[in-house]
């Protein structure tokens, strides 16, 4: 909490102070504001755990870098710290879509060999922006903090309602209108995983499906903290999120989910997960 709130404070510094934008090899853009909150987080893991495993965006996108992390990682490791300096870099940019955050997430390892994978055991989301920050560790509660303060449950904006939706600026339209056409609402469209999972903690929405190829830095920090909420997270084959690595383990090393993912909280998951592959179909067919 006290590095992601450190590495808020820089990247709202130099978003007041104006930041020059550049392309990533995968044509994302990439900002000196990423780039800062990106050593703020490394460097204050690795001073308090030396020799830490850590994967962030940031320091991690090119194919090269991939590969060395993954050679690193070996059988003796049995956690690391997956980071995403700045997750929404696009609303950071141009200021008219809400939706950046600063996340960071510890993953433990679960099982061996490559019938193993890594599991998000502790999350924090933060949005600098309108200084909020949201906490958890696996089992115990949800810590919610506004300007500092703490947040209680009924004290939060909105209450469970019958099924809203909220999507990504990406969404494709095709999908919402068909998910808006059996009969849910629609909760309008945000930036960042994690500013769309605080929007279902704060009971602004209920549903949150995100399409495929969400990387694992983007998910793995609010997956923890929804989850602390009573909420659920699975692909659209109903199956829970695993984060696998290496190129036997994960043969396109894209460090990505292949599937749809579906992010609820207040509803009956299952129910709304038998909604999204109908409208996914219909979506496909059109």
């Amino acid at each position: 909490m006290r590095l992601a709130r450190a590495a808020g404070v820089a990247v709202e510094a130099i978003r007041g102070s104006g930041f020059i934008t550049t392309a990533k090899l995968d044509h994302s853009p990439v900002t000196e504001a990423d780039l800062a909150a990106d050593r703020i987080i490394t460097e204050g893991l690795r001073a308090a755990r030396p020799g830490v495993r850590i994967l962030s965006e940031e320091s991690q996108w090119s194919a090269s870098e991939r590969d060395d992390f993954d050679s690193a990682l070996t059988d003796d490791d049995d956690e690391l710290w997956c980071i995403d300096p700045i997750d929404g870099t696009e609303a950071f940019i141009d200021r008219r879509t809400r939706g950046y955050a600063v996340q960071i997430a510890k993953l433990v390892r679960v099982g061996s060999g490559h019938a193993g994978h890594w599991k998000p055991v502790l999350g924090v989301v933060f949005e600098p922006n309108h200084d909020e920050l949201f906490a958890a560790v696996s089992g115990e509660p949800l810590v919610f903090e506004r300007a500092g303060v703490a947040v209680t449950d009924n004290e939060r904006v909105g209450a469970i309602g019958p099924g809203r939706i909220v999507t990504s600026t990406r969404a494709p339209e095709g999908l919402r209108q068909a998910l808006f056409a059996r009969g849910f609402g629609d909760a309008g469209k945000l930036r960042s995983v994690g500013i769309k999972v605080a929007a279902l903690v704060k009971g602004q929405a209920e549903i949150y499906p995100a399409a495929p190829a969400l990387a694992y830095w983007d998910l793995a920090a609010p997956q923890v903290v929804l989850e602390a909420a009573g909420g659920t997270v699975t692909d659209i084959e109903g199956q829970a999120p695993a984060y696998r690595f290496g190129s036997a383990a994960n043969p396109t090393d894209e460090l990505t989910f292949a599937l749809p993912l579906l992010l609820t909280r207040g509803v009956d998951h299952a129910a709304v997960l038998v909604e999204l592959q109908a409208a996914a179909e219909l979506n496909r067919g059109r």
